[in-house]
């Protein structure tokens, strides 16, 4: 977990020094490392999560749709 941390933390350095260059020439709005982190550490969630028998029914579906198409 640890070393996962600190991977994504090497990343999000790596990625925001190379967007600090446009940042300072004032290309793109200026963000503090910190406020990267953050932004870019959110979880995002578009679709509400779903049951197992939800899935399936949507699965079902979709091979349905197939099943037709041949």
């Amino acid at each position: 977990m640890y070393a996962s941390e600190k991977e994504k933390e090497q990343a999000a350095w790596g990625l925001w020094s190379k967007m600090y260059p446009l940042m300072a020439a004032g290309f793109i709005k200026h963000m503090s490392l910190e406020d990267f982190r953050k932004e870019g550490f959110k979880k995002v969630t578009n679709q509400p999560l779903k049951s197992a028998d939800e899935i399936e029914a949507e699965m079902m579906q979709v091979i349905a749709t197939y099943e037709k198409r041949k």
